[in-house]
């Protein structure tokens, strides 16, 4: 199963006194950004910090993620609704929600980072190979 969270990196606030550093001048006035830009440095390893923090006990159990996407594997049909629920219950009270078009539920094979997972087996994905082999 595979999750993406919806604009998650205009939710982490630039701390107050660093709200100078990201500045943007007009002509007859300048703007404060409050909310993080993904293009600034370190902005993925924050969002990284923020996650793990939402769902810490979950980590490497039956959950991994990188960035936005979130991937929960599971060995049958009870450990995955619990899983799931339990999963969508952090991201709700951390106000945190999902893109749905983009998530995959009940699925044996998922996309996740370039690699095909399927049940206990991981692929490259054709294009890459192709590349490799030509």
């Amino acid at each position: 199963m595979k999750l993406d969270i919806r604009d998650i990196y205009h939710r982490i606030r630039i701390r107050k006194r660093n709200e100078w550093k990201i500045v943007f001048r007009i002509r007859y006035n300048y703007f404060k950004y409050i909310m993080i830009l993904f293009g600034l440095i370190n902005t993925p390893t924050i969002f990284q910090l923020y996650i793990n923090r939402v769902l810490i006990n979950l980590i490497n159990i039956y959950y991994i993620i990188y960035l936005d996407n979130v991937f929960i594997y599971f060995i049958n049909s009870t450990d995955y609704q619990r899983h799931v629920r339990e999963v969508l219950e952090r991201l709700r009270n951390f106000k945190l929600y999902l893109k749905l078009f983009k998530c995959e539920f009940s699925v044996d094979r998922v996309k996740f980072l370039n690699f095909i997972i399927i049940i206990r087996d991981i692929d490259m994905e054709g294009s890459r190979v192709e590349v490799i082999t030509n």
